[in-house]
C-alpha cells in the first residue's frame, strides 16, 4: 500500500510489494533481517505477510495482516493483528513487550496521520 513502507520508523526499509506470493525483505532495527510472503492483498483494504525466514532464533512462523475500513467523513479504521509461533523465551519476550509493540503501532498511526493529514486519536 503506497507509503506504509515510510510509516513505520521500525522498519525503514522494507521492499515493494508485487502481489500475492511475491516475496521481499526487511530489516527491524537494523538488527532484525526477514523475508516476508504476501499472503492476502486488496489494495487499500487488506495485506497481510507471512515471515518465513528471520534472523530470530525461536521464532518458526509469524504472520501479521492489515485491514482498512474507511469512512466517508471520518477517516479510516486501521486493524493489525500479529500472531507468532515461536518458543518459550521469544514467547515470554512477546509478552513482556506487549506495551513497546502497541507504542510503535500508535507511532505508525501517528506517522501515517501525518502523510494523510487526518487525525489519530
Amino acid at each position: 500500500m503506497p507509503g506504509w513502507r515510510v510509516c513505520s520508523p521500525a522498519a525503514p526499509g522494507v521492499g515493494k510489494v508485487n502481489g500475492i506470493g511475491s516475496t521481499r525483505f526487511f530489516r527491524l532495527y537494523r538488527v532484525i533481517r526477514a523475508r516476508e510472503r504476501i499472503i492476502a492483498r486488496d489494495p487499500g483494504r487488506h495485506f497481510a505477510y507471512r515471515v518465513h525466514e528471520a534472523s530470530v532464533p525461536g521464532v518458526a512462523a509469524m504472520i501479521e495482516e492489515w485491514t482498512l475500513t474507511p469512512y466517508p467523513d471520518t477517516g479510516t479504521t486501521v486493524g493489525w493483528t500479529l500472531a507468532v509461533d515461536a518458543g518459550p523465551p521469544v514467547g515470554r519476550l512477546l509478552r513482556a513487550g506487549h506495551r513497546h509493540i502497541d507504542t510503535l503501532f500508535h507511532r505508525s498511526m501517528r506517522r501515517l496521520e501525518d502523510l494523510c493529514g487526518q487525525t489519530y486519536p
